[in-house]
């Protein structure tokens, strides 16, 4: 919880003579000679820099390999919390492997999904699901309400959902870091808060929009790759509607996968395996999108 800061009473006039020699001096720095010309005024910040120009060098140019990694997640939702290990391969922009990791034992969910289809197979109950990737079918899954393409983006510390044409961007200083509010129509759909000195998003904030849900996410102390480059080594993932979830995820040991086998993100149902369509396990996010 962020503690409200705590208020201090009304500071008294300073009462040192070398306090009051201060004053009269700045007093007389704005009175006299010191004033700014006529007509000009004192730069504060420099302009930021074009929303277009920061998002194509920082986000423009995402790995072509996969990534393999380790995940800890800590997830709340209305029916409880629950934690879950993971070994996980993904690609940029839309393709995942999970294998779920019990306590002890082998995984006990196999989970792939690319742009066409979602698929989990549970060893246990010889049961195989079969479904399109998107929110409320991974949250019927692993209880994360997110689709497959946006997952894989924040994993990889990319905005999310950059892809639609129609969007328009404006960009503005917001203390330290380079604010981008991105738009679609007239409405706000998301803004990133970004750390240009580091080449980081450091917040996200989205609406629901286009069936996509609103959310609220953190990124936390990068982790270098084995092979070059970084991801965020921590996300805290907020969601108010459709579905109430608090998400907290470590990412540990990224390496990049330069080869893979063909067939990694498309997972085969296992001889004899019950097959099934995934039933998916909350609502849809409205679409608010304007089309114009």
């Amino acid at each position: 919880m962020i503690r409200k800061k705590e208020i201090l009473p009304e500071a008294r006039f300073l009462k040192s003579w070398t306090a009051n020699i201060l004053l009269l001096a700045l007093a007389v720095c704005f009175t006299g000679g010191c004033a700014v010309p006529r007509g000009e005024a004192p730069v504060l910040r420099e302009q930021p820099p074009p929303p277009q120009d920061v998002l194509e060098r920082l986000f423009g140019s995402p790995p072509e390999e996969g990534i393999q990694a380790t995940v800890k997640m800590s997830l709340e939702v209305p029916e409880g919390r629950y934690f879950r290990s993971a070994a996980l391969v993904m690609r940029y922009p839309d393709s995942l492997r999970i294998e779920a990791l019990p306590l002890m034992g082998t995984p006990d969910l196999f989970l792939t999904a690319n742009v066409r289809l979602l698929k989990a197979y549970f060893p246990e109950e010889n049961l195989f699901l079969v479904g399109e990737p998107t929110a409320p079918n991974l949250y019927a899954l692993f209880r994360l309400y997110l689709a497959v393409p946006d997952v894989v983006s924040l994993l990889m510390g990319h905005p999310p959902g950059l892809k639609d044409p129609r969007q328009r961007y404006t960009a503005r200083w917001e203390g330290p870091l380079y604010r981008v509010d991105v738009f679609l129509g007239e409405k706000i759909i998301q803004t990133l808060w970004i750390d240009l000195e580091k080449g980081k998003l450091t917040r996200c904030e989205r609406v629901a929009w286009n069936g996509h849900p609103a959310l609220q996410i953190l990124f936390r102390d990068a982790v270098s790759i084995t092979g070059g480059g970084e991801l965020p080594g921590g996300l805290s993932i907020a969601f108010g509607e459709p579905v109430y979830l608090l998400a907290t995820i470590r990412v540990t040991g990224p390496e990049r996968a330069h080869t893979l086998p063909e067939n990694v993100f498309d997972l085969l149902p296992p001889e004899g395996a019950t097959l099934r369509w995934i039933e998916g396990g909350g609502p849809e996010a409205s679409p608010e999108a304007e089309t114009n």
